[in-house]
């Protein structure tokens, strides 16, 4: 069990990184149709 989780380290990084961008897109989109 010491086979290294390089690549699957990334893609959890990139995943969560993602997350946080469409989480960021949707609350500024709430925040838009709010001032309308």
């Amino acid at each position: 069990m010491r086979c290294p989780l390089n690549p699957f380290s990334t893609m959890t990084r990139f995943h969560i990184h993602s997350a946080h961008y469409l989480v960021v897109l949707y609350s500024f989109r709430n925040s838009c149709k709010g001032l309308k």
